[in-house]
This record gives structure tokens, sequence and C-alpha cells, in this order.
């Protein structure tokens, strides 16, 4: 599944929640259609950020996984090229309801260190809520908190 729609079923889920509790399961349904429609409407929001690691590529994919489960929950990654990824959905911004499609890919190695970029992709509404750069640094921090 694409980053966009994975974005809008996430959105969708929010929504049918909150119909829920609003008007029962009459109320999900209509939730959920009305968060489909306005997500597939919003800009979605990309940030990424490069950092070096004091770590093997092995130790970098681990802890990439520890930090991205921790925070979420892991995402199947269609391999499109042969940089390992870490892929997840993340919530952010207010209230941690935003989701965010989390990657972490190994970029470049050598002895003892890797680099590794870190992407966040989210959609934004009128009031931005800088979703995907909040996401990206609970990432970063997770990342190089040892």
């Amino acid at each position: 599944m694409n980053t966009e729609d994975l974005l809008t079923k996430e959105i969708a889920k929010i929504g049918a929640i909150g119909g829920f509790v609003g008007g029962g399961f009459a109320g999900a349904i209509g939730g959920a259609t009305g968060s489909f429609s306005a997500a597939k409407k919003l800009s979605t929001e990309v940030i990424e950020k490069e950092i070096r690691l004091s770590l093997t590529p092995e130790e970098t994919l681990r802890k990439a996984l520890q930090v991205v489960s921790k925070l979420g929950r892991v995402q199947p990654v269609e391999f499109k090229s042969k940089v390992p990824i870490i892929s997840g959905l993340i919530g952010s911004g207010f209230m941690n309801m935003n989701p965010c499609v989390i990657n972490v890919e190994l970029i470049g190695a050598e002895a003892e260190q890797t680099l590794v970029r870190i992407s966040g992709a989210a959609k934004e509404g009128l009031i931005k809520q800088n979703t995907a750069a909040k996401a990206v640094n609970k990432v970063t921090l997770g990342l190089t908190k040892f």
C-alpha cells in the first residue's frame, strides 16, 4: 500500500472512532466516510533528515526496528531498491492522533558508522500540526539515545 492510501485509511479509522462515540454504528460509518473523503483532499507534508550513527548497519537496523515498534507499528515495505528500509506508522501531532508514515533508510556505511535518512509523511489540514517533523524528531531521538 502506498503512503497516500495508508494515511487516508488511518485517518478514516480515527473518524470512525469519533463517529462511533457520537452516534454509534451509524455514526462510525459516517465518520469513516467523511474522514476518508476529507483526507483524500489534504496535502501530504514530507520531511527528511539525515543523521550519522556510530553503529554498524546491522546494529542500526536493529535499533530502528526497536524505535519504530515502540513508537507505533512496523509496516511491510515494497522493496524497489537495495537500500535497507524500516517503515512504520506512528502517531504524531496533537495528542499523537495524526498518523505519520516513517521510513528509516540506511544510505551509507563505513567502519562502525552508518548514514541514515529518516523521512516522515503526514496529511496536514488548515491548522498545521507539523506532524511529519515531530515524528521524524521522535525517531531521531530514539535512534541517537543510547
